[in-house]
């Protein structure tokens, strides 16, 4: 399983991104799937003009591309998971999935792309994986790179996923039952707009995979590999020029 986050599909780099990624993937062992977590978007959704155009455009573009490699497009899946500025038309968790009419380009070329809520869940085998995209530590703490390991240790101790207070966060009440772990995941994905970052705490691994695109080292890729029989989370990069 492959796992980025903040894949900025009106981002040209990110097209260039995605094209070397999916061409390593397409000669390696091909991966059960390619977690792509929101943004897809960098600047905040609208549905006015040309901004939701541009959004659907950009879902179509990423059909084509992955339709160019043949061993992904059959057997890997996508899974979407949408992040802030995403139409998600509500600022309380959890998030509804992306409405199709914003991603029919990508479907109609695509017939194994999945789009999930957010928070979502996925069972590989024997392994529980949870994912979720959101800037919560940013509203966590002033510093939120020093905090991340308290805020695991937080989510994992509470069992929710949003231990903040409902001025900080809102969310919808009434599907709280969404956002609960009732059991620790085998992994745990809590995607942030914050530096890359990994660990583990009581028999999970959380991970922070970060934006596709990073700040440093420039001119390369940032992504995660989990191998859900192995329980092995790595990071990697890829040089974009090469």
């Amino acid at each position: 399983m492959v796992l980025i986050s903040d894949v900025h599909l009106d981002n040209p780099v990110v097209f260039q991104g995605l094209k070397k990624l999916f061409a390593t993937l397409e000669t390696k062992d091909t991966p059960l799937a390619v977690v792509m977590m929101g943004s897809f978007t960098s600047k905040p959704f609208s549905a006015k003009g040309e901004s939701a155009d541009a959004y659907t455009d950009g879902f179509k573009k990423l059909g084509n591309l992955i339709s160019e490699f043949s061993n992904l497009s059959k057997w890997c899946r996508f899974i979407m998971v949408p992040g802030p500025n995403d139409p998600v038309h509500i600022h309380a968790l959890p998030h509804a999935p992306l409405a199709k009419l914003y991603y029919e380009g990508l479907s109609s070329k695509v017939s194994n792309a999945i789009f999930t809520s957010n928070p979502a869940r996925i069972q590989i085998a024997d392994k529980h994986i949870v994912l979720m995209r959101h800037n919560l530590l940013n509203k966590a703490a002033s510093n939120p790179v020093t905090i991340q390991k308290y805020y695991v240790r937080t989510v994992i101790d509470s069992g929710h996923l949003v231990p903040l207070p409902l001025n900080a966060q809102p969310i919808l009440l009434a599907r709280d039952n969404a956002l609960r772990l009732h059991c620790n995941p085998h992994l745990l994905v809590l995607s942030d707009e914050t530096p890359a970052f990994s660990t583990d705490y009581k028999d999970t691994k959380f991970v922070n995979p970060g934006a596709f695109i990073p700040v440093s080292p420039s001119h390369s890729i940032n992504y995660f590999t989990y191998l859900p029989f192995q329980d092995i989370l790595e990071q990697r990069y890829l040089p974009i020029d090469d």
